[in-house]
């Protein structure tokens, strides 16, 4: 028995979804351009640095304050010192109930 040779074209087909896929990445590429513009203005961008500049360098004051306070034996000894002489909420409460 001879079986029946079926036989697809499918060039024709390959060239329409290449062409669709073409014109989509032609919208995509035009869409993601516009965003661009409208995002990337001076003023955004201006504020956007600011910002980013203002955070790094509260981080970067934070950690050298950090590391000066942990580094100096002289700020480890006031604040030993204050800790001490403040009276102790427990005591003041032991005081209060007599």
């Amino acid at each position: 028995m001879d079986m029946p040779i079926l036989r697809f074209e499918l060039e024709g087909l390959k060239r329409s979804f290449m062409a669709v896929l073409n014109d989509y990445n032609k919208e995509l590429e035009q869409m993601v351009q516009k965003a661009m513009n409208e995002y990337c203005t001076p003023e955004n961008l201006e504020s956007i640095i600011n910002a980013k500049a203002a955070s790094i360098i509260r981080m970067i004051i934070e950690e050298e304050m950090e590391r000066f306070c942990l580094d100096s034996e002289e700020i480890r000894e006031a604040i030993r010192n204050a800790v001490i002489a403040q009276p102790s909420s427990f005591n003041q409460k032991e005081t209060n109930q007599d």
